[in-house]
C-alpha cells in the first residue's frame, strides 16, 4: 500500500512540474477570466467522476464551513491562480518557478504567525535549506573562486 501512496505523490508532483509550462502555453491563446473557471470546471467533474465510482456519499461538508471554504477557494484558487497566470504573461516558465518554490516557506512562517504553529529543529533546517536554495537559484548562483 505504501507504494501505491508513493505512486500517487510522484504523479501529483509529475503534474505540478507540468502546470507552468501548460499554462504558458495557454495563457497566449486564452484569456485569464475564461481559463480559471474553465480550470476548475473541469477539475470538479473529474472530482465527481472518482467519487461516482467510488460510491463516496459524504461529499458536501458542513454548513458552518461553508464560508471560510468559500473564502478558502476564492483566495487560494481564484486570486492566487489569476496573479499567477498574469505574471506568467509577462515572466518566464523558470522565474514563476523559482518564486513558487518560496511558497512552503512563506506557508510555514504564516502559519507559525497566525496559528501559533511550533517547528521542530529538522522543520527549521529544511526552512533555512529552502530558502537558500531559492535564493542561490535566483541570484543566477555564487561564482566560487
Amino acid at each position: 500500500m505504501q507504494h501505491k501512496a508513493y505512486s500517487f505523490l510522484i504523479i501529483a508532483c509529475l503534474l505540478w512540474g507540468f502546470q507552468p509550462v501548460t499554462i504558458k502555453i495557454v495563457t497566449q491563446e486564452m484569456n485569464i477570466l475564461t481559463i480559471i473557471p474553465l480550470r476548475f470546471l473541469i477539475v470538479s467533474i473529474i472530482l465527481f467522476i472518482i467519487m461516482k465510482i467510488t460510491n463516496e456519499k459524504n461529499f458536501l461538508p458542513p454548513k458552518k464551513c461553508l464560508l471560510t471554504l468559500c473564502l478558502m477557494g476564492f483566495f487560494g484558487i481564484t486570486v492566487s491562480n489569476g496573479i499567477q497566470f498574469t505574471g506568467l504573461q509577462y515572466s518566464s516558465v523558470g522565474n514563476m518557478t523559482l518564486i513558487s518554490t518560496t511558497a512552503p516557506v512563506i506557508t510555514v512562517i504564516l502559519a507559525r504567525i497566525f496559528l501559533n504553529e511550533r517547528l521542530n529543529l529538522i522543520q527549521i533546517i529544511g526552512i533555512i535549506i529552502s530558502f537558500f536554495g531559492t535564493l542561490y537559484l535566483l541570484s543566477g548562483g555564487l561564482k566560487l573562486l
